[in-house]
């Protein structure tokens, strides 16, 4: 189905049992994957909900770098809340939205394009699953508990991020790119210095005690990369952390315990709830990045009920 340019996949219930609507929009660092790579989980999320769902194959990366995929995610929700919701047969005041990993950085962004716009009444609520929140995590925890207990593994490194980053925002991925943005080159100075950057997306933000090792302060850093990060970087469409207010919907965000992007995340819901939004962290343990995509798992399982439970309130 087309909504407004943008190609879906709508899978409609056997017995529709509410006629809430679920936006599923997939991950794949902006760059990889399709809606059908979901199929499994969304047909999982159907028997629990008894609803309609839609899953946007949206333009990638880097052929259709920023903004590309976030218009194209706003244009659906868009054109869903204000013309095919009669098609779709869903009340379009029961919208939820949500995404894992890239598709929850860009679900994350389109609330906040929402908010501003002050249409956030399009969307009752937003679930986000191992999202990236923002550019500047290279030097968080999380990461270098890949590089000592999980270099070389997983679905997901440091390279793949920087690249993946390079590539959503148009810029060359080239290898010493990837390696400056890896050692936190792109971070300028002024970034650095500044307590709001640091009350944001600091070692402080982490919502659970751990010994940090923040980036060193002495590091290098690339003008020009850090120039075009400054800017870019903090755009809330780019680094939805630096968006978040008090109007955003009830959100739920699920981080793994084998993920580099599991600080950023746990640092995302910290502040939408101390904004006093309606806020659920799930954190799994004995998750990995990717782990919606394996079937048979138990913590997948875990995790859907988890979503399913949280959207019962608002669909």
């Amino acid at each position: 189905m087309l909504i407004r340019g943008v190609n879906c996949r709508v899978y409609f219930p056997k017995e529709q049992r509410t006629r809430g609507l679920f936006i599923y929009c997939h991950g794949g660092g902006w760059a990889l994957g399709k809606a059908r790579f979901m199929d499994t989980v969304i047909f999982s999320l159907i028997r629990r909900l008894g609803c309609v769902v839609v899953a946007p194959d949206y333009k990638l990366a880097p052929e259709h770098p920023y903004p590309g995929p976030n218009n194209d995610y706003e244009a659906l929700v868009k054109g869903i809340y204000e013309e095919y919701y009669k098609e779709l047969n869903i009340d379009k005041d029961r919208i939820i939205i949500a995404g894992d990993s890239a598709g929850g950085h860009l679900t994350a962004a389109i609330c906040q394009r929402l908010v501003k716009q002050n249409k956030i009444n399009y969307v009752k609520a937003q679930i986000l699953i191992y999202p990236v929140t923002h550019v500047f995590a290279f030097h968080l925890p999380s990461f270098d508990e890949y590089r000592e207990k999980m270099n070389g593994t997983g679905l997901l490194n440091p390279q793949y991020m920087a690249r993946f980053i390079l590539y959503y925002l148009g810029l060359s991925a080239h290898s010493e790119n990837v390696k400056k943005l890896i050692n936190c080159e792109h971070i300028h100075e002024e970034l650095e210095n500044d307590p709001k950057y640091q009350s944001f997306i600091g070692r402080e933000a982490l919502p659970y005690h751990r010994q940090d090792r923040y980036i060193d302060k002495y590091h290098r850093v690339d003008p020009q990369l850090a120039e075009i990060f400054l800017s870019l970087g903090t755009d809330p469409d780019v680094s939805p952390i630096f968006g978040i207010s008090e109007n955003l919907p009830p959100t739920m965000v699920l981080t793994a315990e084998y993920d580099i992007l599991k600080d950023e995340g746990a640092q995302y819901a910290r502040r939408v709830s101390e904004n006093g939004v309606h806020t659920v962290w799930k954190h799994y343990p004995t998750a990995y990045h990717g782990v919606l995509n394996m079937i048979g798992s138990p913590v997948r399982r875990q995790m859907i009920r988890d979503i399913a439970e949280f959207t019962r309130d608002y669909i």
